[in-house]
């Protein structure tokens, strides 16, 4: 099991002052956690508050906890470490229904007034257990610089979505394992907010980046741009050009800087550092330049 557990349920409750603005939640009029809140010891989903992604992420997560816990009553507080990251998760919840409530106060959290939403980007997701599918395959047990990315699983509990997708990370090692089944040397990733599949293990030479000024001026600001070298990692983007998103091709809207107009293309296959030598960028999207340290 790759992640590890090692904050326990936080019993202590703290006294909040101020409720006759809402209280350090920022919910005017809402009843306190402890005569209305629905936490369940084996529920399958929980909140997941906030992923921390640089060096230090495992003091980033436990400050967080401790100065949340300093201005509210939340009880269940868990932070929970793995490569590269730590994720701090509120409560246990037996569906997405019951976690409503408290989601909507993690949304609206502030430390203090005037500051920025802390927890803005929170969401409910089925309680982090151990990553299915065989280690072999795992991509943060593969060699090499950079892979190839095929396709992206999303849990989709909400927003329409009848039954809710709740398998992201079992439907991405079964989208491995068709690939695999067909000879195609294949690796899947379970990120905090998606599962990746991905497609081969290149060395550092495979991308280089080039740097192209962007005006005749010599203290003109240079421009980078990722060339693909390897005709390994060309042939796989040729045969799979189109990102796989929940099984499906993923059309997304532009605006044409030429014409200004906008059209519409699908999402295409890409090339990526494996996680063990850089964390993806877009696996943590819940730790952006704009989110505020409460203080």
């Amino acid at each position: 099991m790759r992640r590890v557990m090692i904050a326990t349920v936080l019993a202590a409750c703290v006294a909040v002052g101020g409720c006759g603005n809402g209280g350090a939640d920022g919910l005017a009029g809402l009843p306190g956690l402890n005569r209305d809140w629905t936490q369940t010891p084996d529920g399958q989903y929980t909140i997941l508050l906030k992923t921390f992604s640089r060096p230090s992420h495992v003091r980033d997560a436990n400050y967080y906890k401790d100065r949340t816990l300093e201005s509210t009553n939340w009880q269940g507080l868990n932070v929970v470490h793995a490569a590269g990251r730590s994720e701090l998760y509120w409560g246990r919840y037996a569906s997405i229904d019951d976690a409503q409530r408290n989601l909507k106060r993690a949304k609206v959290f502030q430390p203090r007034e005037g500051a920025m939403y802390v927890y803005g980007r929170a969401l409910v997701v089925p309680v982090p257990g151990e990553d299915p599918g065989p280690p072999t395959w795992d991509l943060l047990n593969a060699t090499g610089t950079y892979t190839v990315v095929v396709a992206k699983f999303y849990n989709l509990p909400r927003d329409g979505v009848h039954p809710p997708v709740t398998t992201r990370k079992r439907d991405a090692v079964e989208y491995c394992r068709r690939l695999r089944d067909a000879g195609v040397a294949a690796y899947y990733y379970h990120g905090p907010a998606n599962s990746l599949v991905t497609i081969g293990t290149f060395g550092r030479g495979a991308v280089v980046s080039r740097g192209k000024r962007t005006g005749p001026d010599y203290n003109a600001p240079v421009q980078f741009e990722k060339k693909i070298r390897d005709p390994r990692m060309v042939k796989i983007l040729k045969e799979h050009p189109k990102l796989a998103v929940n099984g499906r091709e993923e059309i997304v809207r532009h605006r044409d800087p030429k014409t200004g107009e906008v059209v519409e293309s699908v999402s295409p296959s890409y090339p990526m550092e494996i996680p063990e030598k850089q964390v993806l960028p877009d696996v943590e999207s819940f730790d952006r330049p704009g989110d505020t340290e409460p203080r």
